[in-house]
């Protein structure tokens, strides 16, 4: 790195967590591009196939917040057993 990057480095990790997060979301979100093309016609299709199983009853929403509940009660199954 230049001189100047590396006091510019030293002065952003002295700041504060949150003001480091904002930068470093700020900076991450400079280096992304648009997605391609191909890619949002991909998503488009995948949205409107589940847009359909839902509609035509193929496909049952449940409840967020008791999804996360399971997933949790079995991670913590899973580090409560031995390897």
């Amino acid at each position: 790195m230049t001189p100047d990057a590396d006091r510019l480095t030293a002065t952003v990790l002295a700041q504060p967590p949150g003001v480091r997060a904002r930068l470093a979301n700020d900076l991450i979100a400079s280096l992304e591009t648009e997605p391609a093309a191909d890619v949002e016609t991909e998503w488009q299709s995948v949205l409107d196939r589940r847009g359909r199983e839902i509609a035509s009853g193929k496909v049952v929403c449940g409840d967020a917040f008791q999804a996360v509940d399971k997933i949790r009660a079995k991670l913590n199954v899973a580090r409560t057993q031995p390897s």
